[in-house]
């Protein structure tokens, strides 16, 4: 049964918007949408990392011992930057946990899942385990690979750069810079393991009236159909 969405990409890529297309239009088709998004769940993850941590004194910086919380605000406006992969490949596994730990009859999960290369951090420290390839082991591992629906939003590097500098809760330059270039992007095998459940959408332009439209034309040949073909309670639709 297909009961979760993940719109995967790098940030910039127009992940965000994708998603917010997509819970609007499951919305309007009688859905209950439940929205997962790793960036709120790494600075969660960071606030608790930062705690009790040291403090730089003419910066405020607050130092944990996997994270630098560099700026506190609202949630989805902190500036963070991950010092090893722990905390992030936490959140990854959490995600994809949860879509096999709290399925619901009647929820559609729509995940935000952000995918770059794979980076080491040194000998001593754990590696950052976020390309395509490392969701697709933790799909198997977590058994969902059969419930979820991929969304590959794609864009170059130059691309996404700009988006993300224009975005009110912009990324820490730096952490872009370093975490997120080009790289990790789904391999051949992936295509082939995910086959019918995974769709690729090629974003480098600037047309968001083109964006818009090819974000409803997924909806309506991707995931409306993929739902609706597995019996997914279809007497729950308005």
């Amino acid at each position: 049964m297909i009961d979760s969405v993940f719109v995967i990409g790098k940030p910039g890529s127009g992940k965000t918007e994708m998603v917010r297309f997509q819970t609007s239009l499951l919305t309007a088709d009688g859905f209950v949408v439940d929205t997962l998004s790793d960036r709120l769940w790494l600075e969660e993850a960071v606030l608790l990392d930062t705690k009790d941590g040291s403090v730089e004194p003419e910066t405020g910086i607050r130092i944990g011992p996997h994270s630098k919380l560099l700026k506190d605000g609202a949630a989805g406006h902190r500036k963070i930057h991950v010092l090893d992969g722990i905390l992030l490949n936490r959140v990854h596994d959490a995600m994809v946990e949860y879509i096999n730990e709290r399925r619901q009859p009647g929820t559609i999960v729509i995940a935000e899942y952000a995918i770059g290369p794979d980076i080491s951090f040194g000998p001593e420290k754990e590696p950052l385990l976020q390309s395509c390839t490392q969701m697709i082991e933790r799909f198997k591992r977590y058994l969902v690979k059969d419930h979820v629906l991929v969304i590959d939003v794609e864009a170059p590097v130059v691309a996404r750069t700009v988006r993300e500098s224009l975005r009110p809760d912009a990324m820490d330059p730096e952490t872009f810079r370093i975490y997120f270039p080009d790289g990790g992007e789904m391999t051949d095998d992936g295509v082939s393991l995910l086959g019918p459940h995974y769709l690729r959408i090629e974003n480098g332009h600037s047309d968001f009236e083109r964006f818009h439209r090819e974000a409803t034309e997924t909806y309506q040949r991707f995931v409306f159909p993929n739902i609706r073909s597995e019996g997914l309670l279809i007497g729950h639709f308005r």
